[in-house]
């Protein structure tokens, strides 16, 4: 069992790689040849186990590399690169043309920005301000406080390649000049002007509803009508809360408020909970939302019997190197991924799982089915180790079925399986307290001594 110790760490490159994606990096890997290609191949095989970005993107990152290091630069985005650079002299332009190969690579659908970024870059370094964007933008007459830092803001989103009416830019720098005039005319502002409020705080909520009506981040933040209705509502809200003592949580969809009443005891509920009740995002379905919630209590409460995802990842038999800390990863990640992709996180770290232990599974098969290919020597007067070595075969003292290393030496209550060493049967007890063969829950683990 030493050689099979030794091979362990190394069990991913000699198990089932039968699946199509490992087949392919298998076969990039006699093929690659351009520096930093044995990283990204790693990447790539993580990537079908799971982890990272996503395997058909990376795999074109790959090719495209691999073309690029043999000087193949037929690909359009690049044909259309070169042929812009040959007339670009600003200072810097050697960094933005880096920049541009890189994006290409990893962000493609960002490419398109960087190469106009590139030309108005080119321009402005020759003094050519004719852009008619630009022109808007030097025409401002602006005097509010905190203007020269919303124009150069506007002016970099503007060179980075931008165009106005992407981001509501110039709406933005407008108004906050006609309230710096004292011009309350837009209907929004007339909205909150009308309201008589008085609770405690009052006065910080109107002036992030001014904040988010001015877009103070220019657009990222941007307050739009049907939300600012929503925003409306809930200062009214709050008024009414204050003066009769009533929570008023009319203005919420079903869901949400079904969030924010009940009784939640996972770790950081509080902050989630507050974060959906400052959710005014119109039409915003909050019924996966709801889900991701119910299920991170019923990981709170070690309840794996109710949601089908959560059946799917307890009823795994996980046996390969270090599946523990992948399924503790996964649950950190629940808790910690957004509830727009909490679903697609965990099914895409359960598929994971499945794939490696298909491959240590394979791994194992080979090494058992080489054990028993090895030529058998003569036969030889039985010596004692060897009749301890028949009697723990009949009796099931086989390896070790979370390691494959060591001998079994323990048994799992209630089950009564006897399938883990002292270390192994150790951390099952400490972290899942279940049996590695049945994954029914056990009570102790208990060492078998056999004569």
């Amino acid at each position: 069992m030493e050689d099979f110790a030794t091979a362990s760490t190394n069990w991913i490159d000699l198990g089932d790689r039968s699946h199509p994606n490992l087949k392919l990096v298998d076969k990039l890997k006699r093929k690659l040849t351009y520096d930093g290609h044995k990283n990204d191949l790693k990447e790539l095989e993580q990537a079908h186990f799971g982890r990272g970005r996503s395997f058909d993107n990376i795999l074109r990152r790959v090719r495209e590399k691999e073309k690029m290091s043999k000087g193949d630069r037929s690909h359009p985005n690049l044909v259309r690169l070169d042929k812009l650079m040959k007339n670009v002299t600003y200072d810097g332009w050697r960094d933005d043309f880096r920049k541009a190969e890189h994006k290409h690579l990893h962000h493609p659908f960002i490419f398109d920005s960087v190469l106009k970024e590139i030309e108005r870059k080119q321009k402005i370094s020759i003094g050519d301000r004719s852009d008619e964007e630009l022109k808007v933008l030097d025409s401002l007459s602006l005097s509010y406080p905190g203007w020269k830092r919303d124009w150069q803001e506007a002016f970099r989103g503007y060179i980075r390649g931008h165009t106005l009416d992407s981001l509501p830019i110039i709406f933005c720098i407008n108004e906050k000049q006609r309230m710096h005039n004292g011009d309350r005319s837009h209907p929004r502002l007339v909205a909150l002007d009308s309201l008589q409020l008085s609770y405690p705080g009052w006065e910080e909520d109107a002036k992030k509803y001014e904040k988010r009506h001015t877009c103070s981040q220019l657009g990222f933040a941007f307050l739009g009508e049907t939300e600012a209705r929503k925003e409306i509502e809930i200062l009214k809200g709050k008024q009414k809360s204050y003066c009769y003592g009533v929570d008023d949580l009319s203005w919420m969809a079903s869901d949400q408020r079904t969030i924010v009443n009940a009784q939640w005891t996972f770790h950081g509920w509080k902050k989630a909970v507050q974060k959906v009740r400052e959710m005014t995002i119109p039409g915003f379905d909050f019924g996966d939302t709801l889900e991701h919630f119910q299920v991170r209590q019923m990981l709170h409460d070690d309840d794996y019997s109710h949601h089908p995802l959560l059946i799917a990842l307890s009823s795994m038999k996980l046996s390969y190197p270090n599946w523990e800390e992948d399924f503790g990863r996964t649950k950190s990640e629940l808790n910690r991924t957004s509830s727009f992709f909490w679903k697609d996180t965990l099914e895409r770290n359960i598929q994971g799982m499945r794939k490696k232990q298909t491959v240590y599974d394979g791994y194992v098969r080979s090494l058992k089915k080489e054990s028993k290919s090895k030529p058998k020597s003569k036969s030889k007067p039985k010596s004692k180790s060897m009749s301890k070595q028949k009697d723990e075969e009949e009796t099931g003292l086989k390896e070790c079925v979370v390691c494959w290393v060591a001998r079994r030496t323990h048994v799992f209550v209630p089950c009564g399986h006897m399938c883990a060493c002292k270390p192994c049967s150790d951390q099952m007890m400490e972290r899942r307290k279940i049996c590695p063969t049945c994954n029914q829950p056990s009570t102790m683990a208990i060492e078998v001594f056999v004569p």
